[in-house]
């Protein structure tokens, strides 16, 4: 390679940008440049390298094995570079402008807001756009900076940290468990009233046909129903903690278990957005706010 000239970064990029769209006009008009130029770039970036990246038919293109394997290279490449670009240009800078943020609808109304007034506190040019939603955002169809999740697992294809363990408990008022009893095991539960949150609950509860479940999208809405002593729930200690230390709510002991340690808060980004100086302090106050556990 060293007998080679190297590729531009300018023809790299044109052809990222055609190997994302797969098509030469459209990289164009993205580009706002010719199609022709677009064109006469890539011609010279594959004679430049000896190879084809994309093969041309009428009416597609697609690219080469060797074209996947440029293209993926590229990819990482252009990432490091804004990377490099964005965090050297932010070196020295404070906290400012607006930081978009979206996390479940049950999180952010009980932990997110406080934790926002004590960093504006700190960071005063800092403004915030938040969604609370409870779908799975997919970061690069949308324009966030941060999304919070919490997943059993990892989630795949993002630059991530964890946050904290969210701790899951059964539980249910004394009003409702003098009335209808406390039961001990996962099969005591038959004849209760169980509130479901769909994504959350085991197969066990779903499949015992002898326990009556209403099945709700909002935990918030689960915790009132629990509150009001209208039956057992499984929910995060996050909702349930600051209940369960009052003694509004009972924490279950269902078969020698009563903390299920299932689900993690992450805090999903980009790599070029973290070396911003409001998306790596927000993540920083998010760690910090909740080393402590729930309860």
């Amino acid at each position: 390679m060293n007998s080679l000239r190297h590729p531009s970064l300018k023809q790299i990029e044109s052809f990222v940008r055609v190997a994302d769209l797969l098509s030469i006009s459209d990289a164009a008009y993205s580009l706002n440049v010719s199609v022709s130029s677009v064109s006469k770039s890539l011609q010279l970036l594959e004679s430049l390298l000896n190879v084809t990246l994309i093969k041309r038919t009428t009416r597609s293109l697609f690219l080469t094995d060797a074209g996947r394997h440029f293209y993926e290279k590229s990819k990482n490449l252009l990432d490091d570079l804004d990377e490099t670009l964005s965090s050297t240009i932010h070196f020295n800078q404070r906290p400012s402008g607006e930081l978009k943020l979206t996390c479940s609808m049950a999180f952010g109304y009980t932990h997110i807001f406080s934790l926002i007034n004590e960093y504006v506190k700190k960071n005063d040019s800092v403004t915030f756009d938040v969604d609370l939603n409870d779908r799975c955002i997919n970061l690069n169809d949308t324009h966030y900076d941060i999304a919070l999740r919490i997943s059993t697992l990892p989630p795949e294809n993002y630059s991530m940290r964890k946050i904290c363990n969210i701790d899951w408990v059964y539980c249910a008022s004394m009003e409702y468990l003098l009335k209808k009893g406390t039961p001990e095991s996962m099969s005591c539960l038959s004849g209760h009233h169980f509130f479901s949150y769909p994504l959350m609950n085991s197969s066990t509860i779903e499949s015992n046909k002898k326990i009556q479940i209403t099945k709700i999208n909002s935990s918030l809405a689960i915790l009132k129903c629990v509150l009001n002593h209208q039956g057992i729930a499984y929910l995060p200690l996050y909702l349930a903690g600051e209940h369960l230390k009052s003694g509004r709510l009972v924490a279950l002991n269902l078969d020698d278990k009563i903390i299920y340690k299932t689900h993690h808060l992450y805090a999903l980004y980009f790599p070029a957005k973290f070396s911003n100086p409001r998306v790596r302090t927000f993540i920083d106050a998010l760690t910090e706010r909740f080393q402590q556990p729930f309860i």
